[in-house]
């Protein structure tokens, strides 16, 4: 199915590069592909770390190889019966100080068993090594998650 869905809002401050901008775009559309989740593996370096945080739950994953290894092995358990996942990108603050650090938030929206939907924050450093040669990868990328219970009233 082809689509011109985007993750990201449709302006964007002026503080934000174009090309982070670019990237926030094509990572958080890896992360919508459903029952194949490795595409995302190619943003991170080779020793690049990722924190998921829902709750009291903290997941810390270090390496491609750990992070492959979870992925294929957690994905289909994460959320069961989730049909669909999609990040939708409401703002990305570049920090002025720190070109190698990158922070979004904006909600996942998923159809699931529970219609249940989550917000959430990212925090992404660059890896300042690679994007000296003018690659851009993440050393480390963490992510919290807070789900949404949407109440129903049928007689309201």
């Amino acid at each position: 199915m082809a689509t011109n869905y985007s993750p990201l809002p449709p302006a964007y401050r002026p503080s934000e590069s174009l090309e982070l901008r670019n990237f926030v775009a094509s990572f958080f559309s890896a992360l919508d592909v459903p029952k194949h989740r490795l595409p995302y593996i190619d943003f991170l370096s080779e020793n690049g770390v990722i924190v998921i945080t829902s709750g009291k739950e903290r997941i810390e994953l270090k390496g491609i190889a750990e992070i492959s290894e979870w992925v294929t092995k957690e994905t289909s358990t994460l959320v069961p019966g989730v049909g669909r996942r999609r990040y939708i990108v409401e703002n990305i603050f570049a920090c002025p100080s720190n070109e190698h650090l990158a922070m979004a938030h904006g909600t996942l929206d998923m159809t699931s068993e529970g219609q249940s939907d989550f917000t959430w924050a990212s925090r992404m450093i660059f890896d300042s090594d690679l994007a000296s040669k003018g690659v851009q990868k993440l050393a480390f990328y963490q992510i919290w998650l807070v789900r949404v219970i949407r109440w129903l009233f049928a007689d309201f």
